[in-house]
């Protein structure tokens, strides 16, 4: 119970075992975490803030660490490597951190500094997900052994309290603000492979925060907003992927419409466009009726998804999740540069329907 830092133990049927009491207030979102007959849990004994292991049979204490400020979320706990994770509030002047500390001994691996919000961490493949708080609105990702950073993203721009959870090589999390963002990054690069931004009517009493963990059932991701329930996504990545493009080579396309072929340079968004579709087995579909007038071309279909009428959803470009400055056949791409086609409304790449992602390889 968070306001006085217990923890109640039950049977099934309700009946109360036991608990352990550490005495003070503890934050109202954090919950116990177990795991090889131990119990993990955020404790205040007369102020001192800690993290409490107690051994589940004996209900007997551990050890606890020790911490400046209240602990916040929930503790992550990896296993096979014998370390529990957990973050610690922000309060200026004091150490907040994100700790790493052994299963067995409780004695600390490694901390970095960190604004945590309310989140906990997520744990996937050997690497640490966690969002900040208002204070620092940025998602980081760890090297769970070492503490190292290994990316982070700095492009959310409200409080990650929602705790992450990744999967088929993503990682989702809300925003907590009035107009909630749902963000998919790429667990690997960090990079934005889609978001939806919920904008609250003009004069409309409350937000659209979202502070709930997603959660992920059949290829479909659920997540709750305030003031509007549950909403649920699948994703809109058709493909994904890398792709090798030389320079001073050619690659030849055709255009629908008129049946002429053009011979393009491949390190060309048009090139990656077309290195991706060989790999991966779509096709897709330009028109020249601009080439005369502007030497580029327009995307017509990708995987037969075509180009509704004006003002319909349609396909748009997108390099390092900046809108392509020009049209297609022009833009040179460099390596490590991450190609993105958005199908959807004019300009709202958020949410998109469809993207084809590509990233970029230049030997």
């Amino acid at each position: 119970s968070f306001s006085d830092g217990t923890l109640h133990t039950f049977s099934f049927d309700g009946a109360e075992l036991g608990n352990f009491s550490t005495g003070g207030e503890i934050f109202c979102y954090s919950s116990p975490s177990a795991y090889d007959e131990k119990i993990f849990f955020a404790g205040d004994k007369s102020g001192q803030h800690a993290l409490y292991c107690l051994d589940l049979n004996t209900r007997e204490e551990v050890w606890n660490f020790t911490a400046e400020t209240e602990i916040r979320g929930s503790p992550t706990i990896w296993g096979e490597e014998g370390l529990v994770f957990f973050t610690t509030k922000y309060v200026y002047g004091k150490p907040h951190k994100l700790y790493a500390v052994n299963v067995t001994t409780g004695e600390e691996v490694w901390n970095v500094t960190h604004h945590s919000s309310w989140a906990s961490p997520a744990l996937s493949y050997g690497k640490l997900y966690i969002g900040g708080s208002s204070v620092d609105t940025t998602f980081y990702c760890y090297d769970a052994l070492n503490g190292s950073l290994l990316w982070k993203n700095e492009e959310m721009g409200g409080a990650i309290d929602s705790s992450p959870i990744v999967g088929d090589g993503k990682v989702y999390f809300g925003t907590n603000e009035v107009d909630g963002t749902v963000y998919a990054l790429d667990a690997d690069y960090g990079s934005i492979l889609w978001n939806y931004t919920l904008h609250i009517p003009e004069g409309f009493g409350g937000g659209y925060n979202i502070a709930s963990q997603p959660a992920i059932s059949d290829s479909t991701l659920f997540i709750g907003v305030d003031n509007v329930g549950v909403l649920a996504f699948r994703d809109s990545t058709s493909w994904e992927g890398e792709v090798t493009l030389t320079a001073n080579t050619t690659v030849n396309v055709t255009a629908h419409n008129s049946g002429e072929s053009y011979e393009i340079n491949q390190t060309t968004a048009l090139g990656a466009l077309d290195a991706a579709a060989e790999a991966g087995g779509f096709n897709y579909t330009i028109s020249d009726d601009w080439y005369a007038s502007w030497g580029s071309f327009i995307l017509t279909s990708i995987a037969g998804i075509e180009n509704e009428p004006w003002p319909g959803d349609t396909w748009y470009i997108y390099i390092n999740n900046e809108s392509a400055p020009f049209g297609l056949g022009l833009n040179i791409v460099e390596n490590g540069d991450t190609l993105s086609f958005f199908y959807g409304e004019y300009g709202v790449p958020d949410n998109a329907s469809m993207v084809i992602r590509i990233h970029v390889h230049r030997p």
